[in-house]
């Protein structure tokens, strides 16, 4: 997948690839996606699949640089999709959660 370009530089070895790792999640009509506000780690999942969560309910804690940022429930509803487990590497933006209003 990679290659090695220099000393400790890589790239990609063209975009077909790079569009195969990237991974698309199809939200139902009303849902909603709650995504990471920092790069780091999960450090520990509260929110389980079928859970209801009030609005800023904590659904996880992440930590980056011995820092925990709590991860909050955007409203209130019914967890559908759970996309991240604890220890996992997180970036900024990646969707960890699908809430379903009720």
């Amino acid at each position: 997948m990679w290659k090695r370009t220099g000393l400790a530089n890589f790239s990609m070895k063209n975009e077909e690839e790079k569009s195969q790792t990237m991974e698309i999640i199809e939200l139902g009509e009303n849902a909603e996606a709650v995504e990471s506000p920092i790069q780091g780690s999960i450090w520990k999942i509260m929110a389980k699949l079928g859970d209801v969560v009030e609005e800023g309910e904590v659904l996880a804690i992440a930590e980056a640089m011995k820092m925990e940022v709590d991860i909050e429930a955007p409203e209130h509803g019914k967890i559908t999709q759970v996309l991240c487990s604890e220890g996992e590497n997180i970036q900024a933006g990646k969707m960890l959660f699908v809430i379903e209003p009720l």
